[in-house]
């Protein structure tokens, strides 16, 4: 079965690299990457050193440095440019010849938090519940916040870090491979979901600004986050709204593993699959137009409340999903979940955060920029099931 995926908010897949300003100038709307392996094999020692130093400038261009020495500037590739770096590009995943894809890992992760999140709300609630895990987790959260000082506080921490843990992975297990223990019989393993096609990078990417939104919980506040008294700024290049990707996914529906995992094959259709995804977004965008309300983020409210409408208006053959860098915590896992159904839970999870705060978890948003307002929360795109054979 086929799929086609539309990008609904600037959708960032981190390939794990960056660029330094050294990498790429910008020319008029435009940022173009430097073809290093051809541009810095031309350079003399003494053209290695000046470059060092003019880099530290916080005005540094890579595009003046060339014309001044003369320098031939020739791009890898170039994009669209939203913003006006200042400091490293965070580089989307691509291909070996630069083309820019969706992987279907990422589109598979997805599914897979939102079939937990609907196993969980279909009558499973009691694996939380009746948990003697959760209680251990409980306890362990409750001494933690007695604890005297930093050291045994951390000690509990770690601890608790590790029940955690413990107990997903165990949530998991029932999930998605029944009465099974060994990882083969994952549910997962018997659906496949392909890479999507790939496009160039120059019709397909954008250099977009990241700002990330923090709120002052007791004063009901919003601001921007800030180090050394400056807003940060990320830099990232984003895939843009509207670019359409196609790809293929097949459930494997083999006897002897539905037998073995004790589960009935509609659970593995694209009917399932759908309807999961479908609850999980709808949840999502619902908490967070509420957190967007609760302290008065407008363009937070006006944003969500566009997604919701296009999952409203959505064929039955259609799902929104979010994926890559900036999903956030609830996007990510079944936190939303147990939120709504054990607060004291959820509490112990937020107390183990490296920024965790009880009263708002998670208390910061991922914010894209546009015309410098900020306008969308990343990631989301829409996703169409259709018939056909690869």
């Amino acid at each position: 079965m086929k799929y086609a995926l539309e990008v609904l908010s600037p959708v960032h897949i981190g390939s794990g690299e960056t660029l330094s300003p050294i990498e790429y100038w910008i020319k008029g709307n435009t940022l173009k990457i430097a073809d290093a392996d051809n541009f810095f094999k031309k350079f003399t020692p003494e053209d290695v050193s000046s470059l060092s130093k003019s880099a530290e400038d916080r005005n540094f261009t890579l595009y003046e440095f060339a014309a001044k020495r003369r320098l031939n500037l020739s791009p890898k590739y170039e994009i669209v440019s939203k913003c006006r770096p200042r400091g490293d590009i965070q580089l989307e995943v691509k291909g070996v010849k630069n083309e820019v894809y969706i992987p279907g890992s990422s589109i598979k992760g997805a599914i897979r938090t939102a079939i937990l999140y609907k196993w969980l709300k279909d009558g499973n609630s009691d694996k939380i519940s009746r948990s003697e895990e959760v209680e251990d987790i409980k306890k362990l959260y409750q001494r933690m916040k007695i604890a005297r000082d930093r050291r045994e506080r951390n000690y509990i921490k770690r601890d608790l870090n590790k029940k955690l843990g413990n107990f997903i992975s165990n949530l998991e297990r029932k999930a998605f491979r029944g009465k099974e223990n060994d990882p083969k019989y994952d549910i997962f393993k018997y659906i496949q979901i392909s890479d999507t096609n790939s496009r160039s990078p120059e019709e397909s990417l954008e250099l977009r600004v990241v700002q990330i939104l923090d709120v002052d919980v007791r004063g009901r506040r919003v601001d921007w986050y800030r180090r050394r008294n400056r807003e940060v700024q990320l830099y990232l290049e984003c895939v843009k709204q509207g670019i359409n990707f196609t790809g293929y996914i097949k459930p494997v529906k083999e006897p002897k593993a539905l037998e073995s995992l004790k589960l009935r094959e509609e659970k593995l259709s694209i009917e399932y699959i759908l309807g999961a995804c479908r609850t999980f977004s709808r949840d999502l965008n619902e908490h967070e137009i509420e957190f967007g309300k609760k302290y008065r983020i407008n363009f937070l409210v006006s944003a969500i409340n566009e997604l919701k409408n296009e999952q409203e208006h959505s064929g039955g053959n259609e799902t929104l999903l979010k994926l890559g860098w900036g999903s956030g915590f609830l996007s990510t896992t079944i936190s939303m979940f147990v939120k709504e159904e054990d607060e004291e839970l959820y509490k112990a999870i937020a107390s183990t955060a490296p920024r965790g705060y009880e009263e708002e978890f998670p208390k910061t948003r991922r914010i894209v920029f546009e015309d410098e307002e900020p306008r969308y929360p990343p990631g989301w795109v829409k996703i169409r099931f259709e018939e056909g054979e690869k």
